[in-house]
C-alpha cells in the first residue's frame, strides 16, 4: 500500500522527509511549491518500519487523458529512512509505484537523481533505466578551512589573491531588492547562453527561496567599486550545502568573481556546520567549461544520473507519432520525447 501527500499537507510531507537521513532542500514541500509545471506530490511506501518516498511533479499531457511524472529543478529521486533495508523493501516499493502509475494513467517518469544519495539506483532497479550523464564536484567541509583550500589548484589560489588586491568583495544579500537584482542578472546570463525557457525563473522563485523556513538560503553578491558584478545562490540543509545558481555581469566575466563567491561560500558553510559542499557538474558533461571551472576547487567527484521510465510503451509511441516525431524515435535522447517534438 502507498499514501500520497499534496502541498495542502505540507506539514506531514515535511515530517516524513525529515525522517530520511539523506534528504535535501530539493525534497521539501516548500521547494516544490515553487514549481508550476504540474501538481506536486509525495509518494510514500511503508513496509514494517521502513519508509520509501518519492517527491514528484505530476503533469497532464495536453490533449490527452494521460499524465507523466517529472522532478523539480535540481536533484531529486527516492529516499529511504533505513538505507540498509533497500534490498528488502525495494520490490514492494516498485510494485506500489507501478500501481500508482497505472491508476493515474502515467505514461512516463523522469527524475534527475541526487549524486549524494547512494541508494537511489538500487531502489529504482527494474523500473526503466538510470543513465550516467556526468560527474559532479564536491568539497569535504569536515576538513579544516586550511586543508579545504589546499585542494584548490594553484592558479585558483593566485586568482583569489588578485581579486582581493583589486578590492573585489563578496557579502551576503539581505534585502528583497538585492535578490531581485540577482534574478535579473541571472536571466541576462541565461539569455546570453541561449538557455532553455525552464531556466528563466520568475521573481516569485527567487523570493520564495529567500523566505524558505525548512531550509536555509544564502545569496552572496560580489561587488567591485560599489557595483554588484556577480552573485551565487546557495542552500544549506541537513548537513549539505548546494551551489544552486550563479551569474556574472557580462562585462566582468574576465574578473571571474564567482571563484571568490564560491570560496566565501565554502567558508560560511563550514562555519554553519555543513559537512559537504556540492558544487554540481557542468552542462554538456565532463568536458564543459563549467565543469572545468568547478574542478579547480576540489578533486572529489560523484556520479550524476537521470532516471527514465516508460510505463506504457504503446501510448508513448502513439504520442510521438501524433506529434509527427516518429523519425526521431531512435535519434534524439530527450525524454520523454513527445514533449520535445
Amino acid at each position: 500500500m502507498y499514501r500520497l501527500y499534496t502541498l495542502c499537507q505540507s506539514k506531514e510531507w515535511l515530517q516524513i522527509i525529515q525522517r530520511m537521513p539523506e534528504y535535501d532542500f530539493y525534497d521539501t514541500p516548500e521547494y516544490h511549491q515553487l514549481d508550476t509545471d504540474g501538481d506536486a506530490l509525495l509518494f510514500v511506501y511503508e513496509e514494517n518500519e521502513t519508509t520509501v518516498c518519492l517527491p514528484m511533479i505530476l503533469r497532464e499531457i495536453p490533449g490527452t487523458s494521460y499524465k507523466d511524472v517529472t522532478s523539480v529543478y535540481g536533484y531529486a529521486g527516492p529516499l529511504i529512512n533505513k538505507p540498509k533495508m533497500t534490498s528488502v523493501v525495494g520490490t514492494g516499493f516498485r510494485k506500489s509505484l507501478n500501481e500508482f502509475f497505472q491508476k493515474e494513467k502515467v505514461v512516463s517518469a523522469f527524475a534527475r537523481l541526487n549524486p549524494l544519495k547512494e541508494q537511489q539506483t538500487e531502489l529504482l532497479e527494474g523500473l526503466g533505466k538510470t543513465c550516467f550523464l556526468n560527474q559532479t564536484v564536491y568539497m569535504d567541509l569536515t576538513l579544516s578551512l586550511e586543508d579545504q583550500r589546499k585542494m584548490y589548484c594553484q592558479s585558483l589560489r593566485r586568482q583569489l589573491r588578485r581579486m582581493a588586491e583589486k578590492g573585489i568583495k563578496s557579502e551576503v544579500a539581505s534585502s528583497a531588492e538585492e535578490w531581485l537584482t540577482f534574478g535579473k542578472m541571472y536571466h541576462a546570463s541565461m539569455k546570453q547562453r541561449n538557455a532553455a525557457p525552464h531556466y528563466f525563473f520568475p521573481d516569485s522563485y527567487f523570493l520564495g527561496l529567500r523566505k524558505a523556513d525548512s531550509f536555509q538560503t544564502q545569496l552572496l553578491l560580489s561587488r567591485y567599486q560599489g557595483e554588484i558584478i556577480a552573485g551565487g545562490l546557495f542552500t544549506l540543509c541537513n548537513g549539505t550545502m548546494q551551489y544552486h545558481l550563479g551569474a556574472v555581469k557580462n562585462e566582468y566575466i574576465s574578473f571571474s568573481p564567482l571563484k571568490q563567491i564560491l570560496d566565501e561560500a565554502r567558508q560560511r558553510g563550514s562555519k554553519e556546520g555543513m559537512q559537504i559542499f556540492h558544487l554540481g557538474g557542468g552542462h554538456g558533461g565532463d568536458e564543459s567549461p563549467l565543469f572545468a571551472f568547478k574542478s579547480r576547487f576540489s578533486p572529489l567527484r560523484k556520479e550524476f544520473r537521470v532516471w527514465k521510465y516508460c510505463t506504457n510503451e504503446e501510448v508513448y509511441t502513439q504520442l510521438i507519432k501524433a506529434g509527427n516525431g516518429a523519425e526521431y524515435l531512435t535519434e534524439i535522447p530527450y525524454f520523454p520525447l513527445y514533449r520535445f517534438i
